[in-house]
């Protein structure tokens, strides 16, 4: 009998021991990383991005002139669909700041026209773009984007010289900031391709930056333009520009 009793209190020590030993050993797990990709919802963020912008005439007597530098600055929105949240339509409201350089030299029966021209435009532009992010579950991914643009003009200004020469007589006109509002077409619309990459901070926003090229698909004159022409007087011009997209997601 004692023998028996001697090993039933020598298992319930061991079982205590171990009992003892998972609770003050064990470790509660830590709770998984969170994804950088993870949030699915709506993402609002703010966008700011310098660009490289140039006119691209299609008429003859009428040639781009190099390119300037501008700005576009707004809001950006993402609405992820499909899969964790993989796509999104992008889009959002942005002023922009585009325009160029540009050259006429042409002919008439009776006279010779040179005018150089540096067109300064402001548009409310809003993207529409299909994106796709990739899925790392790290802090840092990347995306592309492609799309359209829809532009409404706001403003049009021009800096302009012309020489205009009449048998043998040279007539020289020049101006700054000359409204030409009405050459304009009220609304414009672009093709729109990027890529780039997405930061996640511990803390939550995710900072972005990418290159986006916006390609002009509509005339943006007027068909009865008065400042910008060619000897025909039907002048053609795409704006085109290249920004860097600096931003956050808040």
């Amino acid at each position: 009998m004692k023998p028996v009793l001697t090993s039933l209190l020598a298992l319930c020590l061991t079982g205590t021991s171990v009992l003892a030993q998972d609770d003050a050993g064990t470790a509660t797990p830590p709770a998984p990383a969170r994804s950088s990709s993870s949030d699915d919802g709506v993402r609002l963020g703010l966008k700011v991005a310098p660009n490289f912008h140039w006119l691209r005439p299609d008429t003859k007597g009428l040639e781009s002139d190099g390119n300037n530098t501008g700005l576009s600055f707004g809001i950006v929105v993402d609405f992820p669909f499909g899969d964790n949240g993989q796509y999104a339509f992008h889009t959002g409201a942005l002023l922009n700041y585009i325009g160029g350089p540009l050259k006429a030299d042409y002919s008439t029966d009776t006279s010779t026209v040179v005018s150089t021209q540096d067109t300064k435009l402001r548009y409310v532009e809003i993207p529409l773009c299909l994106k796709l992010r990739t899925r790392m579950d790290q802090p840092l991914n990347f995306y592309g984007q492609l799309g359209v643009s829809a532009a409404i003009n706001v403003r049009a200004r021009s800096d302009f010289e012309t020489t205009t020469t009449i048998l043998g007589n040279n007539v020289t006109a020049s101006d700054t900031d000359v409204d030409i509002i009405d050459d304009v077409q009220a609304f414009k619309l672009a093709l729109v391709a990027g890529a780039g990459v997405e930061l996640t901070l511990d803390s939550g926003p995710t900072l972005f930056g990418g290159i986006v090229y916006n390609n002009g698909l509509m005339n943006v004159l007027q068909g009865d333009a008065k400042y910008i022409v060619n000897e025909d007087k039907k002048s053609k011009l795409f704006a085109d520009y290249l920004e860097i997209s600096l931003g956050v997601y808040l």
